[in-house]
């Protein structure tokens, strides 16, 4: 899959004709559209392309030397490659994407320790004001503040945030009232980040956790119209899609870029990329109305909603 580059007027055409998925303020679904009007908005605001605006804003004052907007022609020492986990347990290369398409929703590239400075960073007032990080941080619709999702996890308050495009996952997760960070950089899409994540958080509160087991997944032969079924559009936290190509079966959603599900029998599936499982479920008349995602011994009820 080739992509060619854009800009931030031509990706914003794309959908400001569309209807609107619910009013305003109703509800919470993430969405890659949003953030990519964000970062329109900041460019026609301050008058400087959205690069030019986080290097001047974030990164120079942070001395967030390793971080930036990704660029395919700029020469970047130790660059990491994407890759894509495929079922025999092997690797490929990810597919190209240029990242003028992701743009404000997935463009930038950090390290470990240039992301740790900007923790550091958001305890202070050094980016923005105490009053303004106190809205950032509270929640509104579904645990979601301003670009991060606020929750508890072993009773310690964690400010987190997930991340994915082609060849690449993380996730960064900070509790704030313990003083500790969580980053995760990934660069094989299948690899279990938030599990990861999730684990060394064990550690460091001294919580049981266990060693990754290897899963041997059984896949069957499943007929693929049985799949026409199942595309459609699912209510979750956000908006999960679920597309047919190939008459292979795709799960996108969120921050997770497209990938295949796989069948361990007609109506059950499961999504490798975040260890996790999906079941599709009919009501009397035989109509698939909601799938069940399953993920850390937790099931989600998502309505079927077109």
């Amino acid at each position: 899959m080739m992509t060619i580059a854009t800009n931030a007027r031509e990706l914003v055409d794309r959908f400001k004709n569309k209807p609107l998925d619910f009013p305003p303020g109703d509800r919470f679904s993430y969405s890659d559209s949003g953030y990519n009007l964000l970062g329109y908005i900041i460019e026609n605001v301050s008058g400087m392309s959205y690069e030019d605006f986080l290097q001047e804003n974030i990164f120079k004052p942070l001395n967030m030397t390793d971080s930036g907007c990704d660029n395919p022609s700029r020469i970047i020492k130790r660059r990491a490659s994407g890759y894509n986990s495929i079922i025999n347990g092997g690797i490929v290369n990810a597919h190209y994407i240029h990242m003028s398409v992701p743009y404000a929703a997935g463009a930038l590239y950090s390290t470990v320790e240039d992301l740790y400075k900007w923790d550091r960073a958001l305890y202070t007032e050094r980016l923005v004001s105490k009053q303004t990080l106190n809205k950032i941080f509270t929640p509104y619709k579904n645990n979601y503040g301003y670009g991060w999702g606020i929750s508890e996890f072993y009773n310690h308050k964690r400010i987190s945030h997930g991340g994915a495009v082609d060849g690449f996952t993380t996730n960064i997760s900070r509790y704030v009232d313990d003083n500790v960070c969580i980053i995760v950089l990934n660069n094989i899409v299948g690899a279990p980040v938030e599990k990861i994540s999730n684990d060394l958080a064990a550690i460091v509160f001294g919580e049981k956790y266990e060693f990754p087991k290897e899963k041997k997944r059984k896949i069957i032969d499943v007929d693929s119209k049985i799949y026409d079924a199942y595309v459609g559009q699912y209510e979750f936290v956000y908006i999960i899609k679920i597309t047919k190509e190939n008459n292979h079966l795709f799960f996108e959603g969120g921050q997770r870029a497209k990938v295949e599900i796989y069948p361990e029998s007609e109506t059950n599936f499961f999504l490798e990329a975040v260890d996790a499982q999906i079941t599709f479920a009919k009501n009397e008349k035989g109509e698939v109305t909601q799938l069940i995602f399953h993920q850390r011994d937790k099931d989600t009820l998502c309505k079927k909603i077109n």
